[in-house]
C-alpha cells in the first residue's frame, strides 16, 4: 500500500493520494477487526485511528479516529471535507491538514 501512495504523491496528486490513504485505513481497519466479524464498520475505522495512528505528544494535534472519519467519508463520498457524519458530529473540516510531507 505504501508504494502505491509514494507513487501518487510522487505524481503531485495530492486529493488521490489522501483518498488511498484513507482507502488503506479501511484495509488495516479491516486486517484489524474480530475474527467472529465479516465487515469492518464506522467503528473499526475510528478504534485503528485511536489505536495506532500516533503522533508526538507535543504536537498540537493528537489524531482522533472520529476527525479521521468525518474527514474521509466527505473525501471519499463526496469528494469535499463534508460528510453527513461530521454535520451530525459538529465536526469542523479543518481539524485535519493535507499537508503531505515524506
Amino acid at each position: 500500500m505504501l508504494g502505491e501512495i509514494n507513487k501518487i504523491l510522487d505524481a503531485e496528486a495530492l486529493n488521490a493520494t489522501v483518498c488511498m490513504i484513507y482507502i488503506s485505513i479501511d484495509a488495516l481497519a479491516y486486517l484489524s477487526m474480530p475474527t467472529q466479524q465479516s465487515e469492518t464498520t464506522r467503528k473499526d475505522f475510528i478504534n485503528w485511528v485511536d489505536t495506532y495512528l500516533k503522533t508526538d505528544s507535543s504536537q498540537s494535534y493528537q489524531y482522533c479516529g472520529k476527525d479521521f472519519y468525518a474527514s474521509r467519508c466527505g473525501k471519499i463520498h463526496t469528494y469535499t471535507p463534508y460528510s453527513s457524519y461530521g454535520k451530525n458530529q459538529n465536526w469542523l473540516p479543518t481539524k485535519i491538514s493535507y499537508k503531505l510531507k515524506r
